[in-house]
């Protein structure tokens, strides 16, 4: 068990470390760039059930992403209080560059896990 606690904290100080080093980014934005991504677009308001946040740091996360050129904000048709937040293709490029990079940190750490279990 104590193996394991090691391996998780070292993969969260590892994407600490990639994501800062790539993006101006912290990691509640980043992880909202990264949901926003799954789909074609997000609204506000799943965002802050997702993330398990206030509305008011969503609107604010929101303001610098689309400053940053990470997202495009379209106000609903339908409903004017309902906000569309779309991946740019920066937010793409981001996303699947530290993704890449997060998948091979983890196969290896699985790598790791496997060998140790052979070992025992």
């Amino acid at each position: 068990m104590r193996n394991i606690t090691k391996i998780v904290r070292n993969m969260m100080l590892y994407k600490n470390k990639v994501n800062k080093n790539k993006i101006e980014l912290n990691e509640t934005e980043f992880e909202m760039v990264r949901y926003i991504c799954k789909r074609e677009y997000r609204l506000q308001s799943e965002i802050v059930e997702y993330l398990n946040v206030d509305k008011g740091l969503v609107t604010r996360m929101t303001k610098k992403l689309d400053k940053l050129g990470y997202l495009k904000v379209v106000v609903d048709d339908i409903d004017q209080r309902r906000k569309k937040l779309y991946p740019t293709s920066k937010a793409l490029e981001i996303k699947n560059e530290i993704f890449n990079e997060e998948e091979i940190f983890y196969s290896n750490c699985l790598k790791v896990l496997t060998d140790e279990e052979k070992i025992i």
